[in-house]
């Protein structure tokens, strides 16, 4: 197991990971919609483009999803997604 010392000593410039802002991501959609309200199948495909991008770690930013305020099944719904899509917050 890494311990938090370990990590910070194997992390450097070629390897240290980048995270995905979803800032440039609207959080109302051009019907009025708020990405909030969206099912896990519609984040995914946001999601996506984060990944084929080549981004391993992501940073919802609340003006994207407001992650502290989904309910905990939802939370638990994005979580599990992010995890299957082998990024990480």
């Amino acid at each position: 197991m890494m311990t938090e010392a370990t990590q910070s000593a194997t992390l450097n410039r070629d390897n240290w990971p980048i995270a995905a802002a979803m800032i440039n991501f609207p959080g109302v959609l051009p019907d009025g919609s708020l990405v909030q309200d969206q099912t896990v199948e519609q984040w995914k495909k946001s999601l996506d483009l984060v990944v084929d991008a080549g981004f391993t770690e992501l940073d919802p930013t609340d003006s994207w999803l407001r992650i502290a305020d989904l309910s905990p099944e939802r939370l638990r719904g994005f979580m599990a997604l992010t995890q299957s899509m082998g990024l990480t917050i």
